[in-house]
């Protein structure tokens, strides 16, 4: 392949299949990490993208799209293709919900979930507040009472685990869990998981929150990852009844 210089400015490799976007989305990501830009910093026109990489004006456009759902890059008009703010959440919910919905995505972002909620265990237990307490507890009393009434609890059920990482006061995980809570809301809306009683959420959620109240990490971690395996296990019977 043969490469091209723009003013100078770092060197970027020519693409020969024009019509591959997917290449034109890494040749900008290795020209944003070469040329060292941060956030609020511009990338060259859409023409000169175009003009450096050898592609049709339209192939960058649908790049740059992608890259947009990524949380990479943003284009405004006036303004032109900026680098975005780096934004964990924004990859998630590209993986989550831009390529489908199917049964092995379903385990592998519960899969992230675990792994995400009991790491945060720790921190969150360390830096919650009479808030963060007070939140976790609203949603139990929320829970307990659609329970009562036979009504459905999912909203309440993921709340209670989003309460629980946003106290770790970290940005970056809540908006992360946000994004994973989201999508469960949305599964959980089409039944997925639906074998798990909510009368023994509830009661784990309480388990949960006392041990998190005593600031016991272990026991914590311990309840955390048995109550998520559970309906990790559910999901896992349902796809196995489907095949």
């Amino acid at each position: 392949m043969s490469k091209m210089r723009l003013q100078g400015e770092g060197v970027v490799q020519k693409i020969e299949h024009k019509s591959v976007s997917q290449q034109v989305e890494e040749a900008i990501k290795r020209y944003i990490v070469q040329k060292g830009l941060r956030t609020g910093d511009r990338l060259p026109t859409e023409r000169e993208l175009a003009e450096m990489l050898g592609v049709s004006r339209s192939s960058v456009r649908e790049a740059i799209v992608g890259l947009q759902a990524l949380g990479i890059v943003e284009s405004k008009p006036k303004v032109g293709i900026t680098v975005s703010e780096p934004n964990v959440a924004s990859l998630i919910h590209a993986v989550a919900f831009n390529s489908g919905l199917n049964t092995e995505k379903i385990f592998q972002l519960n899969e992230a979930r675990l792994v995400l909620e009991t790491a945060a265990l720790k921190l969150a237990v360390e830096k919650a507040d009479q808030s963060d307490y007070e939140a976790m507890a609203e949603t139990i009393y929320r829970m307990e009472a659609k329970v009562e009434a036979g009504e459905s609890c999912a909203a309440e059920d993921l709340a209670f685990h989003q309460a629980i990482v946003e106290a770790t006061h970290n940005p970056i995980l809540s908006q992360s869990s946000h994004t994973l809570q989201e999508f469960f809301h949305i599964i959980s809306a089409e039944g997925v998981g639906a074998g798990v009683s909510p009368a023994r959420i509830l009661s784990e959620h309480k388990e949960i929150y006392n041990a998190f109240r005593q600031k016991n990490v272990g026991k914590c971690e311990e309840l955390m990852t048995r109550h998520l395996q559970r309906y990790y296990f559910a999901q896992r019977q349902e796809g196995d009844t489907e095949k």
